[in-house]
């Protein structure tokens, strides 16, 4: 059940990022951008400028509310329960570790050779009981990095369309700077001329 819902999350993530191409979020007018969200009318470099853009985008989208919802709803439900595997695989391991340490104080080399075997065969025979366990833990691992990686892309790709069009329509005129520069330079004309005086 719980593999179903992970990957429909998963099938629904790569949907949505396959789809950026047919909206045109290049047409959102971005209230962050223009200065009229509080946050960013003074943009500061340690505010998240993609993480802003990205959630203007989706109170605009009920698709995206969704899947927000749905990576919330997988979070909540798995990262909120203890997790009884762990507690297994940990008292396991902790086990074997606190005998591999008694089997030293053993003082009979015989008998402490003939106990370690069986201590060796007992965690090789549990290693292997658990390689099921361990295969879906690593799957689930690598699918949490994917539908992250996955989701910071989708961020990415559905606000540079955005940063785009306010690069374009918002660039500023090089008026004011030239008009700066011929000052400059007129001055620096100036102190040269009164210098060599």
């Amino acid at each position: 059940m719980k593999n179903t819902h992970f990957f429909a999350v998963l099938f629904l993530l790569s949907l949505l990022v396959s789809c950026v191409q047919k909206r045109d979020s290049s047409e959102h007018q971005s209230d962050v951008l223009a200065g009229t969200e509080s946050k960013f009318s003074s943009y500061r470099y340690d505010q998240d400028l993609v993480d802003e853009l990205f959630e203007e985008l989706k109170k605009e989208s009920e698709e995206l509310k969704a899947l927000e919802k749905d990576l919330e709803a997988l979070d909540e439900k798995w990262s909120s329960k203890k997790d009884p595997i762990a507690d297994y695989l940990s008292k396991s391991q902790s086990y074997y570790s606190s005998a591999e340490s008694k089997l030293g104080s053993i003082q009979d080399t015989v008998l402490r050779e003939k106990i370690q075997v069986k201590v060796e065969r007992s965690n090789t025979a549990f290693a292997l009981s658990i390689a099921e366990i361990e295969q879906l833990r690593n799957q689930i691992s690598l699918n949490r990095k994917k539908l992250d990686d996955l989701y910071l892309a989708l961020k990415i790709v559905l606000t540079l369309p955005v940063i785009e069009k306010f690069q374009k329509d918002e660039k500023p005129a090089t008026t004011e700077l030239k008009e700066q520069l011929q000052q400059q330079q007129d001055l620096l004309l100036k102190l040269e001329t009164m210098l060599n005086k």
